[in-house]
């Protein structure tokens, strides 16, 4: 498998959401590939920031809006 089709695989990879199958060959192509391995230490990183935010509260008007541009 090469670098494209394995990149698409590491946000599933990381989230232990891969098969048996695909988790094997990523971790194959990992050992072999720096910048695969560059792309995945980068989404840790950046799922590691994601951590640290705040949860924004939507406003109380939102739901109102929503439903009055659904009706």
């Amino acid at each position: 498998m090469g670098c494209s089709q394995v990149q698409l695989l590491l946000s599933a990879y990381r989230d232990k959401m891969t098969s048996r199958e695909e988790t094997q060959v990523v971790e194959s192509h990992l050992e072999s590939c720096v910048d695969c391995q560059d792309m995945l230490s980068q989404l840790n990183q950046i799922c590691l920031v994601l951590r640290t935010l705040d949860n924004l509260k939507a406003p109380r008007c939102l739901w109102q809006d929503i439903k009055r541009r659904l009706d």
